[in-house]
């Protein structure tokens, strides 16, 4: 799991012989999740120049300056990430019905 998010995605669908194209609409949200919660885990939820980074290279807008804290202590972002992995799933369950 120490690849870039996109990397996790194309391996996932190469892996499993699936089209990407119904899981992309909902893989920012992983990946700004995915970042953020790195920053929990190694910055005290401080945002960094990494997190700005990770955001950018995958055409993100950040929201979040270096040493502002990036806590989600909004219930309306963790519901959003909690629904956009449900939407993951279930787009790549539907491709897994459809191929095999």
């Amino acid at each position: 799991m120490y690849k870039k998010p996109l990397e996790y995605l194309e391996e996932i669908t190469r892996l499993l012989s699936i089209n990407s194209a119904s899981i992309l609409p909902f893989w920012p949200t992983f990946i700004e999740a995915k970042a953020r919660r790195d920053l929990g885990m190694h910055n005290g939820w401080k945002c960094n120049s990494t997190y700005i980074r990770k955001l950018e290279e995958s055409g993100i807008p950040c929201s979040f300056q270096v040493g502002d804290d990036t806590f989600p202590y909004d219930d309306t972002y963790m519901n959003g990430v909690g629904n956009a992995l449900d939407e993951i799933s279930k787009a790549i369950f539907k491709e897994l019905d459809r191929v095999y």
